[in-house]
């Protein structure tokens, strides 16, 4: 069973990540500029509400109308910020799982703060009891009575039976979780890593948790099937380094799976629609600023895309023709401005999101209607996105 709303890393867990790891992957030459096809600020030609393109008064040519909306498209549609019920505007919102619009599960937290689920109706927000104070950063889900959420600290999984959050997992100290997800209530996966050295896949059965172990980080995790997942990794300081290397499961076994194309590449998380069409985010030799995404068919390997500047976070979707890449521009380390590409079939553009206003994974709801929670780090509150055509 493919669930359309599969969750990837969080903004929070992937950015810990990136900053680390970077030294493995990001340019030598900070000021190289890769051509990439793409407007290097803002929104793409042609998807700009801005006939001009230029820049905003302000200088930030982030795409949107006082940092509230994005350009709006040839369709008509745009991205525009869902107000967020005061009493929850200081969370950070790092997890995305929903069954419908009106039916969304949001997982975040404050840090030491602790952990924290909402629920958002459409119109109502509201808090869920959580057993655990850890920040939840990813969730899966195979119905609104059946969601798996973890968090960032002891990799820590509590589950929703429709009726109240339990806490099913408590790892070891210092394990953060990087991913979670499955084929149904008795077939999940959970990626984790310690302390950037080693890492784990670790199966839950309904009961039992078995792990995995790794030489490196697991990422990202998806799947098509029990006997069909595919995970993405990240390099481990001090530890195994995999270039052109990604994970299989083939139900009995997890083995190394060679992405077989002629540049050196490293694929770090991954999401597909079949078996035969899936996704993976890469950055492409030692450049950090040169990232894109490598397409697998089950049997050979093409580069779909390259030369994208900026760290790619998540990728998701409903359908070939539409798929949803988070990215970061992390070479600015005081601005950090966040962007979601977008590819309908033919040709992908690009919106800003601002500077330091940063989201995980975009939900789709259609091909008219997406929604993405994330985090305004220098206003300190809380990001909740709409992307619609009305």
């Amino acid at each position: 069973m493919i669930q359309r709303g599969k969750r990837e890393p969080s903004v929070f867990n992937i950015l810990v990540f990136l900053f680390i790891a970077s030294i493995f992957i990001l340019s030598c030459n900070k000021d190289e500029k890769a051509d990439n096809g793409l407007d290097s600020g803002g929104i793409d030609a042609g998807t700009d509400g801005d006939a001009d393109g230029d820049a905003d008064a302000d200088g930030d040519d982030s795409g949107l109308d006082s940092g509230k909306d994005a350009g709006t498209d040839a369709g008509g549609c745009r991205w525009r910020d869902v107000p967020i019920d005061p009493q929850y505007k200081t969370y950070g919102l790092n997890a995305i799982w929903a069954t419908s619009s009106s039916d969304m599960f949001i997982g975040g937290g404050m840090g030491a703060g602790g952990g924290v689920v909402l629920h958002y109706d459409g119109n109502v927000w509201s808090e869920m009891a959580v057993p655990s104070a850890e920040v939840i950063t990813a969730m899966w889900g195979s119905s609104s009575s059946d969601i798996f959420a973890t968090g960032y600290a002891d990799g820590i999984v509590i589950h929703y039976d429709g009726d109240k959050w339990d806490l099913i997992r408590k790892g070891t100290a210092g394990e953060q979780s990087m991913d979670i997800w499955g084929s149904g209530p008795s077939d999940v996966f959970l990626g984790t890593y310690i302390g950037f050295t080693t890492g784990a896949i670790i199966h839950y059965d309904g009961s039992t948790w078995t792990e995995h172990g790794l030489q490196y980080a697991a990422t990202g995790i998806w799947g098509t099937a029990s006997d069909n997942v595919y995970a993405g990794i990240g390099p481990t300081i001090g530890g195994h380094q995999a270039p052109n290397t990604v994970l299989h499961f083939d139900g009995s076994e997890w083995s190394e799976l060679y992405v077989d194309i002629e540049s050196e590449a490293t694929c770090t998380n991954v999401w597909g629609i079949s078996a035969s069409d899936i996704y993976f985010l890469c950055a492409f030799g030692n450049n950090g600023r040169n990232t894109g995404i490598v397409h697998f068919d089950g049997t050979s390997w093409t580069v779909m895309e390259q030369g994208w500047p900026e760290h790619l976070i998540s990728i998701s979707g409903s359908s070939h023709d539409n798929i949803y890449v988070v990215a970061v521009d992390l070479s600015d380390v005081v601005n950090t401005p966040g962007f979601i590409y977008h590819y309908d079939g033919s040709s992908w553009s690009k919106t800003g999101l601002g500077n330091s206003r940063l989201v995980g994974p975009v939900w789709t709801a259609s091909k008219e209607e997406a929604w993405a929670a994330g985090y305004d780090s220098s206003q300190g509150l809380a990001l909740f996105l709409h992307y619609s055509c009305k």
